[in-house]
């Protein structure tokens, strides 16, 4: 009886923290990741007390890359929550399938972004003042090359496949299941 109220009481704190995240993840409060502990402390206690393994996926609506300065925005906040969390991640630009071709056209430059191109852009639109720290934004982003984005288009069966074996592979999944060798029969 004791194993089965400690089971309950596990599933039942699993259950909440999960709703935690998807209300979060729902409401967008991204403070949460990059400023406040507390999602840090829910990342440890699934990690170390219950040995969960776990995975972010950064979700960045496709619909807001409407310019270079918006894009930088949300790359920062990807790296800053990649920094915050120290988690695998996985970056994702979404709601692809809503995009109109042209748009489509113009996302392929967001998915392996140039700095150079981007910050070109950026200096077109900022003020004069501000070129030395977009400059360095865009040197950060480069020379370590931690964030890239993937297409999430729902449509397209690929599109979520890719998805799903990133977030395979970057929790490997399946990797500490025993091998299964075939038994020979004889004839």
């Amino acid at each position: 009886i004791i194993t089965i109220i400690i089971i309950i009481t596990i599933i039942i704190i699993t259950i909440i923290i999960i709703t935690i995240i998807i209300i979060t993840i729902i409401i967008g409060q991204i403070e949460l990741y990059t400023h406040i502990p507390a999602m840090r402390q829910i990342v440890d206690t699934l990690q170390n007390r219950w040995n969960f393994r776990l995975c972010v996926v950064f979700l960045l609506d496709s619909q807001f890359l409407v310019e270079a300065s918006k894009f930088f925005a949300g790359m920062m906040t990807a790296l800053a929550t990649m920094v915050t969390l120290e988690l695998p991640h996985v970056n994702v630009l979404s709601k692809v399938d809503l995009l109109d071709a042209k748009a489509k056209k113009e996302l392929v430059r967001y998915l392996d972004p140039e700095s150079a191109d981007l910050l070109s852009e950026l200096s077109k639109t900022t003020n004069k003042k501000y070129h030395k720290l977009n400059k360095a934004i865009a040197a950060l982003i480069d020379d370590y090359s931690l964030v890239q984005f993937m297409a999430l288009d729902v449509s397209d069966e690929e599109s979520v496949a890719n998805i799903v074996l990133q977030v395979d592979l970057a929790i490997q999944y399946g990797e500490d299941l025993d091998v299964k060798i075939p038994k020979v029969r004889d004839v």
